[in-house]
This record gives structure tokens, sequence and C-alpha cells, in this order.
């Protein structure tokens, strides 16, 4: 079950993420495990089947969003790796009223040292090793921005965007 906290809410706003452990399952990823997730650096086609399969995880993570925010989904996508543009400092968002401020990334494998992401802002900078079925929650507000690292294969991840009314940009 996936519970956020209003301590959880404050640290996404002031220090641009959420780890979440032990709340995503298998049974939650398990048909979207049997999907052919295209590679981050390839312009493979998304399947077709991808937004049925993760309409009842995508529902559960918007439920509790929104006890917190006026959140709207936007798109979900998987993929396998990191992109070169990911291994760099940056952030997703373009600004425009309708871009996605709140990614929301699941992990579908172990991960091993080295397969990362780091996190920061004006406040703090985090360096995370996720593992199978962790959940990250990214604000794309300006002042943060995240890179990603890679050591082994597979780094299958499944990607969800939200914009929410209340995420300000600063």
């Amino acid at each position: 079950m996936i519970m956020l906290t209003k301590n959880d809410i404050q640290q996404l706003v002031d220090e641009g993420y959420i780890w979440i452990k032990n709340t995503i399952s298998k049974n939650d990823v398990q048909n979207v495990l049997h999907l052919k997730f295209p590679n981050a650096n390839s312009k493979e086609k998304q399947s077709d089947k991808l937004d049925k399969i993760l309409s009842p995880l995508r529902k559960k993570i918007q439920n509790n969003l929104s006890k917190h925010f006026n959140c709207k989904f936007l798109k979900a996508e998987i993929w396998d790796d990191v992109d070169a543009g990911s291994k760099k400092w940056h952030n997703d968002n373009h600004y425009k009223k309708s871009d996605a401020n709140l990614t929301v990334l699941i992990y579908c494998d172990e991960i091993k040292d080295g397969n990362t992401i780091e996190i920061r802002g004006p406040i703090s900078e985090i360096k995370i090793t996720p593992d199978r079925y962790h959940m990250i929650m990214i604000n794309q507000n300006k002042k943060f921005e995240h890179k990603a690292s890679i050591r082994d294969l597979p780094r299958r991840v499944i990607g969800m965007q939200y914009f929410c009314e209340e995420l300000k940009w600063i």
C-alpha cells in the first residue's frame, strides 16, 4: 500500500524527492515485467499495452497523491539502461504550464552498486541506490536536478509523469 505522509510531502517540496521502499510489490508490476523494455538510448516504441497494464498501479499512486495535491496523470513509459542526457545533472521539465512537474520512478530489478540516481537542490544532495520495487518521486521544480549512473544491466524502470498544481515553479 502506498501511503504518503505529510513529512514525505514536505521532503518532496523542500528536498526534491521521496524515496519509498517496500510499498510496491511484484503483483503491482508483474504484468509490466513481461513487456519488452525499450533501451533508453534508442527510439524504440513503447508497448501499446502499457497504459492498460499500468492502470491499476497508476491509479493507486494518483489516489495517494490526490490526498495532498491536485494532480493530473500525463504519461507513462518503461525503459532499460540510462540515456546519455540522464547521466548529466538535469531537470526533465521545460516549464510550460502543461508539463510534468512530478516524476515517479519504479525500479524493476535488483540494482547493483554503481547503479544510482542522485538528486540535488538548494539544501541537500543525495545519492540513492534503489532496489527492486523501490519508488522514487522527483520534484521537477527548477531548483532541483538529478542524474543517473549505471554500471550493470538490466536497469528496467517504470516512469510516470504528473502535473501537480501545487508544485509551483520557482
